[in-house]
Formats: C-alpha cells, structure tokens, sequence
C-alpha cells in the first residue's frame, strides 16, 4: 500500500472518530435523567400549563392616550424687570421684559437695543400660549416671535410700566413712547 493511502485512511479513521465522540457527547448532554413517576407528572403538567399561558391572549391593549384639546390655565398677573434671557438667539443688548395678558392671550415682550446696534431701539413680542398650553402645542392657538423696531432709530428701549395692551416704555436718551402689544405698533 502507498504511503498517501495510508495517510487517507488514517485520515479518513480519525474524522470518523471525531464525529463518533461528538455524537456521543451530544446524547449525554441531551439524555435527561428518568424521573420518578410523580414528578415527571408535576414536571409535565407545569410545562403543559407554561404552553397553554403562552397560547392565550395577554390581555387588551389601554386606549391612546392623546392630549386633551384644550386645558385653560392662569398665566399668571403682569410683570416687568430687567431682561434675564429670553427663548431666541440673541439678545445681548435687550436691558428689560415683560409677561402681560390682553383679552386673555398671554404675551411676553422684550425691549432694549438690536443685536446688529444697540442703539437701535427693538421689542421682541413672543405670544405664547401660555393660557393654553395644550391648544398652543396642538398648532389651534396662535404663537409666533416678531422683532419690532422703534420708529426713528431711538436708542434702546427700556419698560416703565404696564397698563392693559400699552407697555409704556423710555429710550436710552429719556423720551417717552408707548407700544400696543395687540397691534404691535408704537404711538
């Protein structure tokens, strides 16, 4: 006999051991041992009771849950003070702000100098849906953010005081002006 087919079946008998050995290992990892009778039952029950709960229904699903329309809330009373940051880039020159409600829609103004010349007087008007805050999210209650500027390139604006949509207001150099917060224009 040659040596390459000596070397062949040799081969061919340690590939046959091999698969025999893992054949064998195979079966005792999957052999399980004999139970006595009664607990094979309680084991065979559980394992029939596990299928059955896993083949019924789990129970319905809750409904949607979805925001309410509307949910009317108190914005609170009007105010005024120095700017402490608003929600808008910017503002490195604004000096005062404001929360203030007319015919119940709730405003919030910011007032001092634009960001391209501080001396150019600006108020920022954000509606903002505050008295209802679900209408608002739902797109039903108007909100937007407008940059009005001051007629005739005052000097920065800063609030004096409040009464009803007019939110009195001086510039850098003294002079008086008021703005209307609902029509969103200075007199």
């Amino acid at each position: 006999m040659s040596t390459s087919r000596i070397l062949l079946f040799d081969c061919s008998l340690l590939i046959g051991l091999f698969i025999l050995g893992g054949a064998v290992a195979v079966a005792r990892e999957t052999a399980t041992p004999q139970l006595p009778a009664a607990k094979q039952a309680a084991v065979s029950a559980e394992v029939a009771a596990d299928r059955a709960a896993q083949a019924a229904p789990h129970g319905t699903k809750g409904p949607i849950v979805t925001a309410p329309a509307t949910c009317p809330q108190d914005p609170g009373p009007a105010s005024f003070g120095p700017f402490r940051g608003g929600p808008f880039a910017g503002g490195r020159n604004l000096i005062s702000a404001a929360h203030l409600v007319v015919n119940g829609a709730s405003y919030q103004l910011y007032t001092g100098g634009s960001d391209d010349n501080a001396q150019v007087g600006e108020v920022i008007v954000i509606r903002d849906g505050a008295e209802d805050p679900c209408a608002a999210m739902a797109g039903v209650l108007p909100t937007y953010l407008r940059y009005v500027a001051a007629p005739n390139g005052v000097g920065a604006l800063s609030i004096v005081s409040l009464a009803g949509a007019d939110v009195h207001v001086t510039d850098s150099a003294g002079h008086a002006l008021t703005f209307d917060v609902t029509s969103e224009t200075f007199r």
